[in-house]
């Protein structure tokens, strides 16, 4: 996907405010900088950065890849020195680690479990009716009580 056509967003968007701003981001993403490090560097949210990333993914087709990569080095470091039993780490915080890890590389790599939750409410007439009805009769007893207590 190619950047976004600046005549056809928002006035907002960060490529009509600050094309500069835009560019070398793009071109930080490019270099292989992070996305919390080129946020902080150039004074935007992360989202807006991630949100250029994805944007610009074409053109930077393995940051995903390497990512998992990395982050699956990660986690078999981390599983070796649990199998090990290191002794300078607690085996609490490799455990957390790994799942933070493990957690994180299903996600990029789009098999995270998912569940989906559906409210459904239905109103009729005649269950409208009713609410109108008992919301009358709770302030009606409401009046009767401040009645008394004005005796």
């Amino acid at each position: 996907m190619p950047a976004p056509n600046p005549k056809k967003v928002s006035k907002s968007h960060l490529i009509n405010r600050d094309p500069a701003k835009y560019k070398a981001i793009v071109a930080g993403l490019k270099r292989g900088k992070g996305l919390v490090q080129l946020a902080s560097e150039t004074s935007v949210a992360p989202a807006t950065v991630q949100k250029i990333r994805e944007d610009h993914k074409d053109e930077l087709p393995s940051w995903k890849r390497r990512t998992v990569e990395a982050l699956s080095e990660a986690g078999e470091g981390i599983a070796q020195s649990l199998v090990e039993g290191h002794e300078n780490i607690p085996w609490q915080s490799k455990a957390l680690s790994l799942g933070i890890i493990l957690t994180k590389i299903q996600e990029l790599t789009n098999t995270m479990p998912t569940k989906s939750v559906m409210h459904e409410h239905s109103v009729t007439h005649n269950s409208l009716m009713d609410s109108f009805k008992e919301m009358k009769r709770a302030t009606q007893a409401i009046d009767v009580e401040q009645v008394d207590e004005a005796k």
